[in-house]
Parts: C-alpha cells; structure tokens; sequence
C-alpha cells in the first residue's frame, strides 16, 4: 500500500524538489547588486575566488548561468535578474525579522571607524564602560587602516591621522 501511494500523482506532488544551498545567496545578492565578485567579497570579508566559486556552484545548482562574465566587468543574465529580485526580497525580509528578535529595530545604532591599533589598545576597553552605562546604544566597530567613504559605508564617525593635504575629496 505504500508503494503505490507514493507512485500516486498526488504524493509525487508533495515531493520535495531538489533544494539549492543557500549559503551562496547572500553572496550573490552582494555580487548582482555590485556587479563585481571583488567588491562583493570585500563587502562580505570573503575572498574574490571564494564568491567567484560560490557563483560557479549556485550555477551548476541551478543549471543556468546567473552572469555574463566579461573582461574586468559582470553582467546579470535574465535568470540571474530574476533570481537577484527574489533573493533580495527574501533576505530583506530575513534581516528584518532578525532585528525584530533581537530587538535592534528601534535600538540607536553608531557605526565608528579606526586605526586597528587604535581600537585594541585604547577604544575596546573603553567600550564595555560605555556600553554599560548606555545599553540602549548598538556599537558597530571597523577597525581597518583604509581611509574609508562616511556615506557609502554608512559610518557616523571616523577616527583617522591623515596628513594635511592627503583628505579625500568631499570629507
């Protein structure tokens, strides 16, 4: 009896199709938005090879092409377009629920950036003492040596030394 009624249409049906991994997804979602494998990954602290063998995997999983890759440049194709939509809703969605439970919605967030140097040796111990006193206050710390673009990253304070005459344009 269970034989048949798995063979029937209706249980067929039910089956589960062949599930794709998703662990790619966030990375494709940076590399369709960016149109670029190394942006994506510096935006995701991952390798250019590791997104790059992560495309190539979602791929052979999906059994179609998501990029055109051309010299120095990256196109989506119309499965990728496709796949880029739905998978920045879903994420978008996901993100959102996550700092529902974690109650970060309505949480203030401040996002500085420093010398590493900087942070470890006298901003990180000083940070507990504030955090403390102010838990209401989400801290996010880029601690990097690079001369970062407030804006674009959305940074609200950055601690730098630049020489005099070496300030990026529009800082």
């Amino acid at each position: 009896m269970y034989g048949a009624a798995m063979n029937s249409p209706s249980a067929a049906g039910r089956r589960r199709r062949r599930p794709i991994g998703l662990a790619a997804l966030r990375g494709f979602e940076a590399a369709a938005r960016q149109l670029s494998f190394t942006v994506a990954a510096q935006e995701l602290n991952l390798t250019q090879s590791s997104i790059s063998r992560q495309m190539a995997a979602l791929e052979r999983q999906l059994g179609k092409p998501l990029f055109v890759r051309k010299t120095r440049a990256l196109a989506l194709t119309a499965a990728g377009m496709q796949l880029q939509h739905a998978v920045r809703q879903a994420l978008t969605a996901i993100d959102q629920s996550v700092d529902e439970i974690r109650g970060v919605a309505n949480a203030q967030r401040v996002t500085l950036s420093t010398y590493a140097s900087f942070a470890s040796l006298w901003l990180a111990p000083r940070l507990a003492i504030f955090q403390r006193r102010h838990p209401e206050i989400e801290i996010r710390l880029d601690a990097s040596d690079r001369v970062v673009d407030l804006q674009a990253e959305d940074i609200d304070v950055a601690i730098r030394w630049i020489p005099p005459g070496r300030m990026p344009a529009g800082q």
